[in-house]
């Protein structure tokens, strides 16, 4: 069963907006990964299409687009391409399957919009069709196409809280050993917290990466260099520039955990300011930066 853990302030809103008739055509959700756009997208969806939100994936009245799995190299397109757009342009034309009932479309990962899917998008959005609401997921403002970005409202979604977060989880019926083992790492992440306590593997790999980077603090350039070069050998089998884009942010999820503990080997400042460089970073790599050198770039700014 869909469970929403957090976010209480945006379901009222959207409670108070449909119940009022006052729904915009689009909204942006940013926010990390893991944090629970989708979940509260569908949900949404649910009340708009009046059923359960476990049903609203195959509905007739809603389209999910997300980068579609190459099968041929074994990994997921980098891009969400113009041809995807296609069977949307026809959904949004067509009335819905329910008599004067609502559309809704979710785009997942929306910053990787190609440049001729995000037009095909920018098209709909500039003449939204009626009693159909659009839902971008990103991770972060930055990444939104300025054109876009004036034609959807914004809601930015806050990490949860830690009490917010343990309740959720043992709602879920997870062991209270096992909640209060992960949450000082989970850094307000459902979606996170949910992955390390259903797989123990993936929290164990994570501890591992944390140890790891943690030595890399101490480390010179030319160590520093010499740990991510694996990487871009090993991108030229795994997915090129996602796999880049995945190892840094692995290091996210640590630098986040580093912050205000009492176990980080830098300061909050310092912290803060490798957050900031490693955003940087990460976006320009999904704009055809060149991953030795952004990477090896950031890595200077480590203190």
């Amino acid at each position: 069963i869909m469970s929403i853990i957090g976010h209480k302030k945006t379901q009222d809103f959207f409670t108070r907006v449909i119940d009022c008739g006052i729904l915009s055509h689009a909204y942006a959700f940013i926010g990390s990964d893991h944090i629970g756009k989708e979940t509260l997208a569908i949900w949404i969806a649910s009340l708009l299409l009046k059923t359960v939100p476990e049903k609203v994936s195959r509905h007739l009245d809603v389209r999910i687009i997300r980068r579609q799995y190459d099968e041929k190299n074994n990994r997921f397109k980098r891009d969400i391409a113009v041809a995807e757009m296609r069977d949307l342009l026809r959904f949004a034309s067509q009335s819905s399957f329910q008599p004067h009932g609502w559309k809704v479309v979710i785009i997942v990962e929306a910053e990787r919009l190609n440049v001729e899917a995000g037009n095909a998008i920018l098209k709909i959005l500039e003449e939204p069709p009626e009693r159909t609401v659009f839902f971008l997921l990103y991770q972060n403002t930055a990444a939104i196409l300025p054109t876009i970005h004036s034609r959807v409202q914004t809601i930015n979604l806050a990490r949860v809280s830690e009490q917010e977060l343990s309740a959720g989880l043992l709602d879920l019926e997870f062991a209270l050993e096992d909640i209060q083992a992960i949450i000082p790492y989970a850094q307000g992440l459902p979606g996170q917290a949910i992955t390390w306590l259903r797989e123990p593997d993936i929290f164990i790999a994570f501890k591992n990466n944390a140890v790891a980077l943690a030595g890399l603090m101490s480390a010179s350039i030319t160590q520093r260099f010499g740990a991510v070069e694996p990487w871009f050998v090993a991108a030229k089998d795994e997915g090129g520039v996602d796999y880049v884009v995945e190892r840094l942010e692995e290091w996210r999820q640590v630098f986040y955990s580093w912050l205000n503990s009492q176990t980080s080997p830098i300061s909050l400042n310092q912290n803060g300011a490798i957050l900031d460089e490693l955003e940087k970073t990460i976006l320009a790599l999904r704009r055809n930066a060149h991953p030795p050198l952004a990477v090896q770039s950031f890595l200077l700014s480590f203190p």
